[in-house]
Order: C-alpha cells, then structure tokens, then sequence
C-alpha cells in the first residue's frame, strides 16, 4: 500500500487517485477574518423545485 497514514484509501483499501493539491499556502489576514466572520453568515436559498441549468 502506502507509507502515508494520513493518505486517502477506496473501499478496497487501494490508494485512491489524487488530483489537485491536499493543503494551500495559509490565508492573508483580511481573508482569514472574511473566511472566519462573513463566510458563517453566507446562506444559500434553494428552491423547492429543480435546479434549471
């Protein structure tokens, strides 16, 4: 398998492909406080019928 302990596994217990990065550089200041302050009070309203693309 993997060395990795923390690296994600299928349901077989493969290790699952990965695309993309795992961790990003830390946030600046103004956004880590947008992201901890405005991003809780963000809502999103979905309709009760389906989604038209």
């Amino acid at each position: 398998m993997t060395d990795k302990p923390h690296h994600p596994l299928t349901i077989d217990g493969e290790p699952r492909a990965f695309f993309g990065r795992r961790s990003g550089k830390r946030l600046h200041k103004g956004q880590e406080r947008l992201f901890q302050d405005l991003l809780p009070t963000i809502e999103i309203a979905y309709p009760e019928t389906t989604l038209e693309p």
